[in-house]
């Protein structure tokens, strides 16, 4: 950006015509001020002339705050989008952090589950050969599955998928405790 001159000034003074007729208006009353006879008619014409150079120097100085107006108004509306961009992809982001918190505290309660149900399959199997027998075969009635599940506080069908997961990882072999 160039630093205002006095070129500059003259040529944005002269560039409006009513700030051009008003500021060329004050070169006859300067000089009719200085070469009148009469005092009232200098009074007036100095007057006039001091009038019309401030309604050119007002026009400029109008015109120029007028555009400066606009371009902040212009910058303005563009911060305005930008940070309204930067705040929605914020809150994507913080959506996005939200679900994989959450989905990690899932993941994080299913698997204490998942260990709870084998404690008790354990305990179950444990039973079972202290009793002399050993099952071969994993089948769990629905009479354990329901008890299991008042113990664990789960309803019954997180006890169902469970010892699913379980025996997908290959947990639930009695051959191998």
């Amino acid at each position: 950006m160039n630093h205002p001159t006095l070129k500059e000034f003259l040529r944005v003074l002269c560039s409006d015509w009513t700030s051009g007729v008003s500021g060329s208006l004050s070169v006859p009353f300067t000089f009719l001020a200085l070469y009148v006879r009469n005092a009232s008619a200098q009074a007036l014409f100095a007057v006039l002339a001091v009038l019309a150079l401030l309604v050119a120097v007002y026009r400029v100085w109008a015109n120029e705050r007028g555009k400066l107006l606009s371009e902040l108004q212009k910058n303005s509306a563009a911060e305005r989008e930008k940070r309204e961009v930067e705040l929605q992809t914020a809150r994507q982001e913080l959506v996005k952090l939200q679900r994989e918190n959450q989905q990690a505290a899932d993941a994080r309660r299913l698997e204490r589950l998942d260990d709870e149900v084998l404690k008790l399959v354990r305990e179950v199997y444990a039973e079972l050969e202290a009793q002399g027998s050993r099952p071969g075969a994993m089948f769990f009635p629905p009479e354990w599955i329901e008890k299991a599940a008042n113990a664990l506080k789960v309803g019954a069908p997180d006890v169902h998928e469970s010892l699913g997961r379980l025996k997908q990882a290959g947990k639930l072999n009695a051959a191998r405790w």
